[in-house]
C-alpha cells in the first residue's frame, strides 16, 4: 500500500509538472499580446488583463514547485539568519517590505534554495491572503530555530489551521477571495519535513495568521 501511494504522488507529481510546463507557453504569447495592444487598449483594461496572467503565471510556479524533488538537493550547516536577511532584501526589492524582528537563531543542517522557497511562500501568503503590516521573525524555541511571519488579516479559523496545509486545501473564507493554487503551505510543510522540521499555523498577535517554521539545530 505504502509503495502504491507513493507511485501515486510521483505520478500527481509528474502531471503537474508537465501541465505546468506546457501552460508557461500560451502564458508568455498573452504576455506580449497585451505589451503589443497596450498603446491600443484602454490602460485599466490592459491593467486588468495583466495582473490576470501574473496570477496564472504564479499559480504555475506553485504547481512546478510543488512537482520539484528537493530530496536531491545538498543539505549544508548554514546561518539562518543571513538566509532571512537575504529573503527580506529580496521581499523588499519586490515591493513586499516587512517589519523585521530579528535574534539569532541556532546552525541549521539546510537545504538553501528550498527553505528560501519555503519563506518566500509564507511572505507572499502573508499579502495575498492577509494584510500588512507583515512582520519576520527570528528566535530560538528549545533548542530549535524559529522562523515566524505574521500578517495583520483576518486570520483562519481554528478547526482549519491543520486543514490548510494539504495539497489544494484551502480556508473555507479563502481568506480574503484572492485566487490560489491551494498548494503554497503545502510546499512549506514537505520543505519543512525535509529538514526535520515541522510547519506550525496559529493566530497572531495582530488577529492574523501567524506562520512558524521550526527547525531543529545541526549537532
Amino acid at each position: 500500500m505504502a509503495a502504491s501511494l507513493a507511485q501515486a504522488e510521483r505520478e500527481r507529481a509528474l502531471m503537474l509538472a508537465g501541465i505546468s510546463h506546457d501552460l508557461r507557453t500560451p502564458l508568455t504569447k498573452l504576455r506580449l499580446g497585451v505589451e503589443i495592444l497596450r498603446e491600443q487598449s484602454e490602460p485599466a483594461m490592459v491593467a486588468s488583463m495583466t495582473r490576470s496572467i501574473e496570477e496564472m503565471d504564479a499559480i504555475v510556479g506553485q504547481f512546478l514547485a510543488f512537482a520539484r524533488d528537493d530530496e536531491a538537493d545538498a543539505a549544508t550547516p548554514g546561518d539562518v539568519l543571513a538566509l532571512v536577511r537575504e529573503v527580506a532584501a529580496a521581499c523588499a526589492d519586490h515591493g513586499q517590505p516587512l517589519t523585521l524582528a530579528l535574534a539569532p537563531t541556532p546552525v541549521v543542517r539546510l537545504q538553501r534554495d528550498a527553505l528560501k522557497r519555503a519563506m518566500v511562500n509564507l511572505i507572499e501568503n502573508a499579502f495575498r491572503h492577509g494584510r500588512p503590516p507583515v512582520e519576520l521573525r527570528t528566535s530560538t524555541a528549545l533548542g530549535w530555530a524559529r522562523i515566524d511571519v505574521d500578517d495583520a488579516g483576518a486570520g483562519i479559523a481554528d478547526t482549519e489551521l491543520d486543514a490548510v496545509k494539504q495539497p489544494f486545501r484551502r480556508a473555507s473564507d479563502a481568506r480574503d477571495g484572492v485566487p490560489g493554487s491551494g498548494l503554497g503551505l503545502a510546499i512549506v510543510e514537505r520543505i519543512a519535513r525535509q529538514h526535520g522540521g515541522r510547519l506550525e499555523l496559529s493566530r497572531a498577535a495582530s488577529g492574523g495568521l501567524r506562520a512558524s517554521l521550526l527547525l531543529p539545530p545541526d549537532h
